[in-house]
């Protein structure tokens, strides 16, 4: 039988830690401590056949942990919780690790769904702080897709920051609407007012205007009962002074007290 290299110890110690572990050099090998306090050991050097891998791995699977060359999933090997979850999921975090976590959190909405590479954090504390500030994910999913669905709590959060967030966008466009209602009578007089010297009425004031004489008139006629627009003080009004759409442009000039309608007719 060929001898099987032990694996390298800093990618041992790595995938131990990952699991919440505790890794103690000895003199012969190393000794891991499982988050729940069982204990297995490994020698260093060389295993004698390839049984010694495979004993290997059933010792750490009885210690509730995942040896890095187990082929088995780590979360169909590792200790779990009453709920399901892995123990080194459920592990406490620090109150600034907690402190951290919400903050970005409330940074991003409240989340309802979120994944652990979406944090700043490293993943194996993202997946830790999550769950300890309430997130769960689907126990039947897999790991690489797994995604936390947000508790109550936060699901409240998110609703009040999404209502504030409307709010908000509610009172800017209100306040720009305000705006545009409030420019200086004299800028919307100038843009309203033809070449002549008839008066007309602009915003309830009389303003010195007339109607461009020999204006030819358009084929056809607007329906019974009613003047041709052009028989009465009308004009031709230029483009607006600042870019607006048409119905903003319709309002400003009816603010103005002018009655307007938009006609077109063949050239």
């Amino acid at each position: 039988m060929g001898k099987s290299t032990l694996i390298k110890a800093d990618r041992f110690i790595r995938h131990m830690e990952m699991q919440g572990a505790t890794v103690r050099q000895t003199k012969s090998g190393y000794l891991v401590t499982s988050i729940d306090g069982r204990t297995v050991g490994i020698h260093k050097g060389t295993r004698s056949d390839h049984r010694g891998l495979s004993n290997e791995i059933g010792q750490f699977r009885r210690a509730g942990l995942h040896h890095p060359d187990d082929k088995k999933d780590m979360e169909e090997v590792v200790a779990k919780n009453e709920e399901g979850y892995p123990l080194y999921i459920t592990a406490p975090i620090t109150e600034r690790t907690r402190r951290d976590v919400l903050a970005e959190l409330e940074s991003k909405g409240w989340p309802l769904t979120i994944s652990g590479r979406e944090l700043s954090l490293d993943p194996s504390t993202a997946n830790k702080a999550l769950y300890a500030v309430g997130y769960r994910y689907d126990l039947n999913g897999k790991a690489r897709n797994r995604v936390w669905n947000a508790p109550a709590d936060i699901v409240e959060l998110h609703e009040k920051a999404k209502a504030e967030r409307e709010r908000a966008a509610a009172e800017a466009e209100h306040s720009e609407q305000d705006e545009m209602e409030e420019r200086p009578k004299e800028e919307l007089e100038e843009h309203l007012r033809p070449e002549g010297d008839a008066d007309v009425v602009v915003a309830g004031e009389p303003v010195n205007v007339s109607a461009p004489d020999d204006e030819p008139s358009p084929e056809g006629g607007p329906s019974a009962g009613r003047e041709f627009i052009d028989s009465v003080d009308s004009w031709v009004i230029e483009e607006p002074p600042m870019s607006l759409s048409v119905a903003e442009y319709l309002r400003l000039l009816r603010n103005a007290g002018l009655e307007v309608e938009i006609r077109v007719w063949r050239a």
